[in-house]
């Protein structure tokens, strides 16, 4: 409050700019002639159109969590420069600049289990009274956890159901997983388990500018007899908001 007499304090932000520019990620899939023809319910022709814009949204889901040299990150292959997606996971380990703005870097511990990861990292996102805000005004309603996934049993979920107590008891033994870590949704990414990295992110802290669904670019080439089909999208991405995302890297001696 303000007592008669005092100057009145001043509110500072501090703001950081980051500029984006959107580069062309595109798929391309090559079918001959002949099995366009023997294909007679058209659904070659449907699952092509399918497979490829399902393509360009793994890539744009792994550009934006990964960075790096994937292709259509920002300094990837495929375009790159300072076109595309920006890596959460650069932001995250970045000293200065922007990325330590929007991003958390959570290290684990020796031993550490999945579920003190998980909950070390959801935890990390910056909260206010209102909710998790971005930087464009837009409230977040909840949070989304990508986690590793791999074939065999050593998925990051089945790790997390794996967990015992201290009495050697399962602490998960049914019921809804999102529900029970707080989160909106758990995606599972092949592409995170190399390094076995867990990322949440609040809604909406990720913004997407650009095209909102890829052209298709259909070609024949009378030479070959083959059919071409070109997906392509114009995109670029950041994070938005005050640490409005986490990264935990597994504890590496």
């Amino acid at each position: 409050g303000h007592a008669p007499g005092d100057t009145k304090s001043e509110q500072t932000v501090d703001v950081v700019r980051r500029d984006l520019k959107a580069l062309a990620l595109y798929k391309k899939l090559i079918i001959d002639k002949q099995d366009l023809f023997d294909d007679e319910s058209g659904n070659l022709v449907k699952f092509r159109a399918q497979e490829l814009a399902a393509r360009i949204q793994n890539q744009i889901l792994v550009a934006a969590l990964l960075g790096g040299s994937q292709e259509g990150s920002v300094g990837g292959t495929g375009g790159g420069g300072t076109r595309g997606l920006f890596g959460i996971v650069p932001d995250s380990a970045a000293g200065s600049g922007f990325g330590p703005k929007v991003a958390t870097a959570i290290a684990g511990t020796s031993n550490e289990d999945a579920y003190s990861a998980v909950v070390k990292t959801i935890g990390s996102i910056a909260i206010t009274a209102g909710g998790n805000v971005t930087s464009a005004g837009l409230t977040s309603t909840g949070i989304t956890l990508f986690v590793p996934y791999a074939a065999g049993g050593a998925s990051w979920i089945t790790q997390l159901l794996l967990t015992k107590d201290l009495s050697g008891n399962y602490m998960f033994n049914g019921g809804n997983l999102e529900q029970m870590l707080r989160v909106k949704q758990i995606v599972e990414v092949p592409e995170l388990a190399a390094s076995n990295k867990i990322i949440a992110v609040a809604d909406a802290a990720y913004q997407l500018y650009g095209e909102n669904k890829p052209e298709m670019y259909p070609f024949f080439d009378t030479e070959t007899n083959k059919d071409v089909l070109l997906a392509e999208q114009y995109i670029a991405g950041s994070l938005a908001g005050y640490k409005q995302a986490a990264v935990y890297t597994p504890f590496s001696s």
